[in-house]
């Protein structure tokens, strides 16, 4: 979405609260909770006041980092 900002023009990201960011990347809120206080996975979001919101560019990246293809054998560029 494009929002006009003092004569220009500025695209809006969307951001997700971390329910809606959970069920957006598949997993259960409290699971995104434990990853963030924890630090075992690094998905990158934003405080705002009490509020954290993620960007889905982050959680697409989150996504795309951890997607598996089976389609190359291992042994030839594939996961291993």
């Amino acid at each position: 979405m494009t929002i006009p900002v003092e004569g220009r023009a500025v695209t809006k990201r969307k951001r997700l609260k971390t329910p809606d960011a959970a069920e957006y990347v598949g997993v259960s809120a409290g699971t995104l909770v434990w990853w963030r206080c924890t630090r075992s996975v690094n998905i990158p979001y934003v405080r705002i006041g009490r509020a954290v919101v993620y960007d889905t560019d982050d959680l697409d990246a989150f996504l795309s980092a951890h997607r598996v293809d089976h389609s190359t054998p291992a042994g030839e560029g594939g996961a291993q």
